[in-house]
């Protein structure tokens, strides 16, 4: 089985359980699709500036607070001899 692409990109660095990689890879790909369609709601059916304000500041402010709370999950599951 391939690895998950956050394993890929971050596996060389961290050592995390694969059930670990694997829920963090599946709640990465919910949020990117839950932020597209967020976007095609407010590009869709709210006006203009609405919706360049939650492109620039939105999923700007989302993105930041979701890579915050990947951190924390990813320092909780990492081995006591990996903390720093």
């Amino acid at each position: 089985m391939k690895k998950p692409l956050i394993q890929r990109m971050l596996g060389k660095e961290l050592s995390l359980p694969q059930q670990v990689w694997s829920r963090l890879n599946l709640a990465w790909a919910v949020f990117f699709i839950l932020c597209g369609l967020a976007n095609i709601y407010i590009a869709f059916w709210l006006p203009q500036n609405i919706w360049v304000n939650f492109k620039v500041f939105g999923l700007t402010a989302l993105t930041l607070v979701f890579t915050l709370l990947s951190g924390i999950y990813i320092y909780r599951h990492m081995p006591q001899d990996d903390h720093h």
